[in-house]
């Protein structure tokens, strides 16, 4: 059954969260995108608004250019005919899903904001060295628009990393962190493409909307004061 588990492999899944079965989670509506789509849409988003610079034909002048959405590929090209010169291209690499020590944590803070009696779990953070591939026909450009991009992945004063929100993600907070950058001058010059690519540590929360009702904790917990004396039952 598409976008939802079966009744026979709910029977199958146990120990969720806190040792138990979980039916009334596995029954909702699964995700149309994961928390890494959502970054590097929001991402494109952000480079659609960068005005990059290249030299003027007045020595010591430079002038503005914008690339448009279509020029800059959340996913990879898969034919020449969808590379336009010049455009940018996130590379997917091998990512990790870092888990929480224990079981998921309820975000005490989203209860409510999504839907009457649901919360947002928080099962980890997806991080990934992402490819940022700029292709340009010209040296010119090509330096313009990796400047650009160097300066904005390093923009934050207090930071490493710039902090971007998700608001189509649950308001959550995706964070990139430029590593490496390199040029390529390869074969491909001769068909008038410069490339470069940069390396960027992409972090996001991966998360998940459920019924906050049907979670209940293993253990209740009742602070007491020091001279609290408990009544042992006897």
């Amino acid at each position: 059954m598409a976008g939802s588990f079966s009744d026979a492999l709910r029977n199958l899944v146990s120990g969720l969260l806190f040792g138990k079965v979980w039916p009334e989670q596995l029954g909702q509506k699964l995700p149309a995108k994961t928390a890494r789509a959502h970054a590097l849409l929001r991402l494109q988003e952000l480079l659609t608004h960068l005005v990059f610079q290249r030299p003027d034909s007045v020595e010591g002048r430079t002038r503005g250019f914008y690339l448009k959405a279509r020029r800059i590929q959340v996913e990879y090209p898969t034919s020449e005919k969808q590379i336009l010169l010049p455009s940018i291209a996130f590379v997917p690499a091998r990512g990790q899903h870092d888990y929480p020590l224990g079981p998921p944590d309820l975000i005490e803070e989203s209860k409510d904001v999504y839907g009457r009696g649901t919360a947002l779990l928080h099962q980890g953070d997806w991080v990934e060295l992402l490819g940022v591939e700029i292709i340009a026909s010209q040296p010119p450009i090509r330096e313009g628009i990796k400047a650009g991009l160097v300066a904005l992945f390093r923009a934050q004063e207090q930071s490493s990393a710039i902090r971007l929100s998700l608001p189509a993600y649950y308001d959550r907070v995706a964070s990139f962190a430029l590593d490496e950058s390199e040029n390529f001058d390869d074969a491909e010059v001769i068909l008038g493409r410069r490339r470069a690519e940069l390396y960027v540590e992409l972090q996001v929360p991966e998360v998940l909307l459920v019924d906050a009702t049907t979670l209940k904790p293993m253990v209740e917990v009742v602070e007491v004061g020091p001279d609290v004396e408990l009544d042992s039952g006897a």
